[in-house]
């Protein structure tokens, strides 16, 4: 029951990623292959875009912090869809988002993580945290580092910006392009813990926001 329940909601949430993706009026470019097979998605975090843009390339679940259950209209539907929230700054809540995490990857449920842990513009690339890079070594599943490039500044989404006059002001374009960077998947058994497994990641994904 709980693999065909993680199925069905990973893949709604593709079919919801999609859905909202056009009214958004995203167009998605990809580079590199989209995995198949069950793994660790890590990319840098720019917008809340984000994760819609990657989402409807695959079903998988995905780690948002706690907030985005107060976004009007959206907000209380999106655990039904697999979201896995987590409080940040609250190491209990961290803890229960990885066992939950754990239990997707199990069921075979790609899971989608952003370790910078907020929203930069995209020049460059914070520090990750190791907890995801943890269970992916724990549990024997590759990392696949994704880099999401913007073409418009005004898809950042960063500091204390309201959510509501950032919509309205991103909808007066045509379109908000985004390029999507799959990388090749990193195995856990290539590093001897998460710290240098995050570190690399890390620089996989910059190496590209960089050019």
């Amino acid at each position: 029951m709980q693999v065909r329940e993680t199925e069905h909601r990973a893949a709604w949430l593709r079919d919801t990623s999609a859905r909202v993706g056009r009214c958004a009026r995203l167009a998605v470019r990809v580079r590199g292959e989209v995995p198949n097979e069950p793994c660790v998605i890590v990319a840098n975090h720019v917008s809340y875009l984000d994760p819609i843009a990657i989402g409807q390339m695959l079903p998988l679940s995905a780690v948002a912090k706690s907030e985005v259950t107060e976004w009007p209209a959206i907000g209380e539907t999106l655990g039904e869809l697999g979201i896995i929230f987590v409080d940040r700054g609250n190491a209990i809540s961290g803890a229960i988002a990885l066992r939950k995490a754990m239990r997707s990857l199990r069921a075979g449920t790609t899971v989608l993580v952003f370790p910078e842990g907020t929203t930069t513009f995209g020049d460059d690339v914070l520090s990750f945290s190791r907890g995801a890079f943890g269970i992916a070594k724990l549990l024997g599943v590759p990392v696949v580092p994704v880099t999401v490039r913007y073409d418009l500044r005004d898809a950042c989404w960063v500091g204390n910006t309201s959510l509501v006059p950032h919509l309205v002001r991103l909808h007066r374009h045509n379109q908000v392009s985004v390029e999507l960077v799959f990388g090749s998947p990193l195995a856990p058994s290539a590093f001897t813990d998460a710290s240098s497994f995050a570190a690399a990641t890390r620089e996989r994904i910059r190496s590209n926001v960089r050019r």
